[in-house]
Formats: C-alpha cells, sequence, structure tokens
C-alpha cells in the first residue's frame, strides 16, 4: 500500500492553478506581467514544488499480507 502524502494533493494544486491562469482568465495585451501570466507561472511553481518534495519523501509504503491474515478467503478452505 502506498504511503500517504500530502504531495499529491498540492502538486495536483498547482496544476489547477495554472490551469485556470491558462484557460480561464483574458489575457491583457499591455506589456508586464499580469494576472493570467501571473497565475500560470505561480501553479508552475507550485506543482513543482509539490511534485520535487514529493521525490524526496521516499517510499515507505507497506506490504500486506494475505497470507497471515485471518480474514482472507483463501485461508478459510485451507483451515478444513
Amino acid at each position: 500500500m502506498p504511503f500517504s502524502s500530502i504531495y499529491p494533493f498540492v502538486a495536483s494544486l498547482g496544476v489547477l492553478i495554472a490551469a485556470i491562469g491558462v484557460s480561464a482568465i483574458d489575457s491583457n495585451p499591455a506589456p508586464g506581467i499580469h494576472l493570467k501570466l501571473g497565475l500560470t507561472l505561480i501553479g508552475g511553481v507550485v506543482m513543482f514544488i509539490g511534485i520535487y518534495l514529493w521525490a524526496l519523501e521516499g517510499c515507505e509504503g507497506y506490504h500486506l499480507h494475505p497470507e497471515g491474515d485471518d480474514h482472507a478467503p483463501n485461508t478459510a478452505a485451507k483451515k478444513h
């Protein structure tokens, strides 16, 4: 089973922020950083940070072993 982590959620929030910036906000033709570009860059940074920290977290998951579980369906047939 995978280790429970908050970083996939952080990365998905970054993707959501960037997608809103790209698709839902109208662009402004005047020079400079505007809301559309700003939101897209902020979303990309949040996504990158979430993925980077998720990669550094390591794999601390655990394995399920049905042989030792009394409630597994195959163990009931073996006991008879």
